[in-house]
């Protein structure tokens, strides 16, 4: 009886280690990599509730410390020295976080069966303990997947966008190539005439294409062939499907970006579960005649009172674009200026060249007042 007890005090001993190692890696990581005060917190919370669990739980005196004296016999612990390659290998933050919650979670699920033996009021105690981890990494992930496309739409720069109506009868397709061979990350598919299948048959190659381009693919309106397709997003009008209800079709790794014309739509916007705001027009423009011009101000409004990355559009081309630069938005979205032309890889090439242009300037007006 003594040495099954002591097999299963250095059972506990392990996982506990495991268990309290992994979540210590993944506060580190809401700490300075998220800067995320609360999931953090919430973090060393779980780790600190997890060091009470048999606090006073077994036959020893009892502490931690008790516990370790009965347990802890890692010279003859058959597997401290075995290692996988993919446990050596990291490539990400994101790989150490979801390694460290597996690590967790595995080890807590351990803990769970073998405390049962102790108490089975401490194994309940122990899942409940589980499921609390797995509602954590959700948090986690969702937070780690948000800064990332943050991080990525910070640097949209010229982003084309396909208008079915406006390349007169080209095959979308080859259009999208040349734009991609003039230098654009992100590319939009817009098309208000095609029916459903065609939209989707096109999507799907444009997908593809750009996937392979390492080239961003958003779908215009359409949340469920943005679905269908496996497009790395969607953009939303302000009639179209509500940012809550795309979100939950689309999972919390798609882009979702949402048009506004107004500071009262930008403002709303801006509190919805989107990843970018797109503001316009910023001039008269042939793509949607219709529309009211915002002008500059709503893109200098939109700089100032939200924190999401912020797309310029509406009639923007080469000789008005430095006074949308002057404001510094994120990224400058491109219809008819690019698709008019003769030539779409010249001319995206031509607004690349100014987006690298004016990020350089503005670099080096930051340096020089730092």
């Amino acid at each position: 009886m003594r040495c099954a007890k002591s097999k299963l005090y250095q059972i506990i001993d392990a996982n506990l280690n495991r268990c309290s190692e992994g979540l210590r890696v993944i506060e580190e990581i809401g700490r300075f990599i998220l800067s995320d005060t609360q999931l953090q917190r919430k973090t060393k919370r779980l780790r600190q509730q997890l060091s009470l669990f048999f606090i006073g739980k077994t036959s020893l005196p009892i502490d931690r410390i008790g516990l370790i004296g009965a347990g802890r016999d890692s010279e003859s612990d058959v597997g401290r020295s075995y290692s996988t390659a993919k446990e050596m290998s990291r490539k990400s933050f994101e790989s150490i976080l979801r390694s460290n919650f597996s690590r967790a979670e595995e080890s807590a699920r351990a803990l769970e069966e073998f405390s049962k033996v102790i108490d089975p009021k401490l194994g309940q105690k122990i899942k409940e303990f589980r499921f609390k981890l797995y509602t954590l990494e959700k948090g986690f992930v969702e937070k780690h997947l948000a800064v990332g496309k943050r991080e990525l739409l910070q640097k949209i720069g010229i982003y084309p966008i396909i208008d079915r109506e406006q390349i007169d009868g080209k095959n979308p397709i080859s259009v999208a190539r040349r734009i991609i061979e003039g230098g654009a990350g992100i590319l939009q598919y817009r098309d208000k005439v095609s029916d459903d299948g065609a939209i989707y048959d096109i999507c799907m190659v444009l997908t593809d294409l750009c996937r392979k381009k390492d080239v961003r693919f958003i779908v215009n309106d359409a949340v469920d062939i943005a679905l269908a397709v496996d497009a790395d997003g969607v953009h939303l009008g302000q009639t179209d499907m509500p940012a809550a209800e795309a979100r939950a079709i689309l999972g919390p790794d798609k882009i979702i970006g949402k048009s506004s014309h107004n500071t009262l739509e930008a403002g709303r916007a801006a509190k919805e579960n989107i990843d970018y705001l797109a503001v316009g027009p910023m001039f008269p423009t042939t793509t949607k005649p219709g529309y009211r011009v915002a002008g500059l101000k709503l893109l200098r409004w939109a700089k100032a009172n939200t924190s999401l990355p912020v797309v310029a559009i509406g009639g923007i081309n080469l000789k008005n674009i430095d006074q949308v630069f002057d404001l510094e938005p994120d990224g400058v979205a491109v219809v008819s200026a690019i698709l008019s032309a003769g030539d779409f890889r010249k001319q995206t090439a031509r607004f690349a060249r100014r987006c690298r242009t004016t990020a350089r300037k503005n670099d080096c007006l930051m340096t020089a007042n730092e």
